[in-house]
C-alpha cells in the first residue's frame, strides 16, 4: 500500500505541481497533505536513502502548509505529528495531533478529527489509547465506511 502509492503520488506530483488546479487552496493543501501521508505510508517499508528521502517529505511539508494558512493549520498539525511518530517522538506527536484534533473541531471537519483520533489512540496504545481508537473507527462505521481500518491506514499512516 504505503510503496505503491507513494510511487503514483510522486510521479503524478511534478505533473500536477504546476497546473491550475494548485491555485484552489483546499485542493493545493489536500494534495500536500497526501502526497505527505503517502511518503509516511511508504516509510514503514522504505530503507537506506530512499527512506531518508520520504522522512525529509514528510518534515517538510508542515513547513509548506504553514504558508497555507486558513484551514491548513490542523492538517499541517496532523502531519508534524505522523512525521513525529514516524522519528520515534511519541511526546511531541502527542502534542500535535492534540493541536489537529482541536483545529478539525473547530472547523467541524469530523472525518479528519476522527482520522486524528484514531492514529492518536493506536500511538498512545493502553486502554485509554485503545478505547479512542475504536471510538473513532466506530464513527467512521457510522459515516458509512464499511471498511473502517483500511480507510484509516490511508489517511492516517503510521
Amino acid at each position: 500500500l504505503g510503496a505503491d502509492a507513494w510511487n503514483r503520488v510522486d510521479k503524478a506530483w511534478s505533473e500536477t505541481s504546476e497546473t491550475p488546479l494548485m491555485r484552489v487552496h483546499a485542493l493545493r493543501t489536500e494534495l500536500m497533505s497526501m502526497r505527505a501521508r503517502c511518503a509516511l505510508a511508504a516509510v514503514r517499508v522504505a530503507q537506506g536513502r530512499l527512506r531518508e528521502d520520504l522522512l525529509r517529505v514528510a518534515k517538510q511539508t508542515p513547513d509548506e502548509l504553514i504558508k497555507e494558512g486558513g484551514n491548513a493549520e490542523p492538517q499541517r498539525a496532523f502531519i508534524r505529528g505522523l512525521a513525529h511518530l514516524a522519528y520515534g517522538d511519541a511526546a511531541r506527536a502527542d502534542a500535535d495531533f492534540a493541536r489537529a484534533e482541536a483545529g478539525f473541531e473547530s472547523a467541524r471537519h469530523a472525518v479528519w478529527r476522527e482520522a486524528v483520533r484514531w492514529r492518536r489512540g493506536q500511538a498512545a496504545g493502553g486502554a485509554t489509547g485503545i478505547a479512542r481508537a475504536e471510538a473513532a473507527r466506530d464513527a467512521f462505521r457510522d459515516f458509512g465506511v464499511s471498511r473502517p481500518n483500511e480507510f484509516l491506514r490511508i489517511y492516517a499512516p503510521g
